[in-house]
């Protein structure tokens, strides 16, 4: 059965480290923040007309098509541009292994999208203590939603990610959902003593991009951030905030 019970086994199974995020994937339903209508590779999938697919496809390790052409109405011969995603679980869990939360960090994210992964920080380490910034007006309302419909209430804001989140900071944890090509300043004097981590890369598909982590420690002058380690990421294709 299609389940987060199962999805969790898939995981294990596929080697993927869990601790210290499995409570959060065993608690935070995939299902309440996935839409009705999505993508998975080239396959368009209704809740509506088949619910079992529907349902396999959210539990299992793939990532999902949330939007396309931002949310506009598509013409059935019109390119489908997908502008957010759910990214793959196993993926997400990767990320948080390099952002190496602690129980006391206050957490910046850069792209809320569904508002899955704030779910899964806000489980761990409390809401108060998690807000995420999502440039899609639409979007952050819907993700700050299926937060709340889980049981979560993160800070879910429509703004420029590019700016951080200047009302929250000192953040000691920034992690983007997004590929990029250089780490916004902001990122840096909002983090000066944390870690930053993002899916590093040019293209708007960054499907080969790896994921990097950046230390901010003892920065106090206007220069990039330095760029430490990295792994295979395939994070969701989605617009830059």
């Amino acid at each position: 059965m299609s389940s987060p019970a199962s999805l969790l086994d898939a995981l294990r199974k596929k080697g993927v480290p869990i601790a210290p995020w499995g409570d959060a994937v065993a608690d935070v339903r995939r299902d309440l923040f996935i839409p009705e209508d999505i993508e998975v590779g080239d396959e368009a999938i209704s809740r509506t007309t088949s619910p079992a697919r529907w349902l396999e496809a959210v539990y299992s390790d793939v990532s999902i098509t949330t939007q396309v052409n931002d949310g506009r109405s598509t013409a059935h011969d019109e390119y489908r541009l997908p502008t957010s995603s759910s990214s793959q679980p196993s993926v997400m869990l990767e990320m948080l292994s390099l952002l190496d939360a602690r129980e006391t960090d206050r957490i910046l994210e850069l792209g809320a999208g569904t508002g899955l992964n704030a779910s899964w920080l806000a489980h761990r380490l409390g809401s108060s203590h998690v807000v995420s910034v999502e440039i899609d007006t639409v979007l952050a309302e819907q993700a700050a939603k299926n937060a709340a419909a889980a049981g979560l209430s993160p800070l879910i804001v429509h703004g420029d990610g590019t700016r951080g989140w200047p009302p929250g900071a000192p953040h000691q944890r920034v992690i983007a959902t997004y590929a990029v090509t250089e780490i916004p300043y902001a990122w840096v004097e909002q983090a000066r003593h944390g870690r930053i981590v993002a899916p590093w890369g040019g293209s708007f598909f960054p499907y080969s991009s790896p994921s990097s982590t950046f230390e901010t420690a003892a920065r106090t002058a206007r220069s990039p951030a330095t760029r430490r380690s990295c792994g295979p990421a395939t994070p969701a294709p989605r617009v830059a905030t």
